[in-house]
């Protein structure tokens, strides 16, 4: 599942491949440009970062994209829910209360 955020570029994940066959976090321009973001290699039991993501991607209001992984993670390998920075700026803010 791919997500076009607001710079116009579409970002995803893929269950395996990249570093150690356990998945990435990609960005493609819209004329096609590939680029990992993120790659899911940990070998280790237990590994804080999660490997295999699963869902996709989301991107929240405060510019930051959210996704999950199935395996993994500091809880008995059950998954990890992950936050990728990549410099998008929120696009949402409060606006103060006013009245007349």
């Amino acid at each position: 599942m791919l997500i076009q955020a607001t710079n116009g570029n579409l970002y995803g994940t893929t269950p395996a491949g990249g570093l150690g066959g356990r998945g990435t976090a990609f960005s493609i321009t819209t004329s096609g440009t590939l680029a990992t973001l993120f790659n899911f290699h940990c070998s280790f039991y237990r590994c804080t970062d999660g490997i295999e993501p699963k869902g996709g991607l989301i991107q929240d209001t405060n510019g930051m994209f959210y996704g999950t992984t199935e395996s993994g993670g500091a809880n008995e390998g059950a998954g990890t829910v992950f936050r990728l920075s990549l410099g998008q700026s929120p696009f949402v803010s409060t606006q103060a209360a006013s009245d007349k």
